[in-house]
């Protein structure tokens, strides 16, 4: 089908090759346009190319009223909206699902080719609806489909081309029964790790409630008078002294001598 307008029953020109501008580019586009109004108007700017952008201007604003999606009645949006509805039901069952889309199973690629190009006009026409009924919303994704891509599965997963991490045990085999008896049963494992964490629970509490051993009271040294009569610690610190003292040296020479 060629980009012409097609003629809504609305009496809305509905472009089927071509999206109506976001809001937000409705917006830049203003105020490039008030930007450059600015700067003509101005007498003080300096400008090189006065004819350019006088030419830039007319562009802008010629794409922006022939892009802009036209106002709309409330009889018109209630019949806009009954179509987006039909619309978006029909493509949403057609899209592969989200896992299809990210794991790519066997035959995935093919029929998002034939979906895309089945839908193209259809997905376009409902875009365009969406933002003909919907005039300065900033919402970027109003007018988004994946919000509404399907989460169930039409395809089989097996050999899908980005494996996902799936296990399938036999019920027959030990381990899926061992698996089954902890998650559902509790197991033995299970009731010995039970066990374990009980007891060292009860060793806890047993030993916070347990009474508290008598501080040791403390008993300094005796003081000990060395030779020379300076006082010290014990009589390791009384030795000591005296090896380091030339008085109580000159003291136990004297004694030795008078002997």
């Amino acid at each position: 089908m060629s980009d012409a307008a097609v003629q809504d029953p609305t009496g809305i020109d509905i472009p089927t090759g071509r999206l109506f501008l976001a809001d937000r580019q409705i917006r830049e586009a203003g105020d490039e346009i008030k930007s450059i109004e600015r700067t003509l108007a101005d007498p003080a700017a300096k400008i090189e190319d006065r004819a350019g952008m006088d030419r830039r201007l007319r562009t802008i604003q010629r794409d922006l009223r022939a892009q802009m999606a036209p106002e709309t009645t409330p009889e018109q949006r209630d019949l806009l909206s009954k179509e987006e509805k039909v619309l978006r039901e029909q493509i949403s069952e057609a899209m592969l699902s989200q896992e299809e889309m990210r794991k790519c199973p066997p035959g995935a690629l093919g029929r998002n080719v034939r979906f895309e190009t089945e839908f193209k006009t259809r997905i376009m026409r409902w875009k365009n609806i969406v933002r003909a009924m919907n005039p300065g919303n900033d919402d970027p994704d109003v007018s988004n489909l994946e919000k509404f891509r399907p989460k169930t599965n039409s395809l089989n997963m097996d050999n899908a081309l980005i494996q996902g991490k799936q296990f399938f045990l036999s019920p027959d085999t030990e381990q899926y029964k061992e698996n089954y008896d902890r998650t559902f049963n509790g197991g033995s494992d299970t009731d010995r790790r039970i066990a374990e964490l009980e007891k060292r629970l009860a060793s806890l509490i047993g030993s916070m409630d347990a009474p508290s051993k008598p501080i040791r009271e403390f008993k300094p040294k005796p003081m000990i008078e060395s030779l020379c009569g300076k006082e010290c610690k014990g009589l390791a610190g009384k030795k000591a002294h005296e090896r380091r003292c030339g008085a109580c040296k000159d003291i136990a020479e004297g004694t030795d001598t008078a002997a």
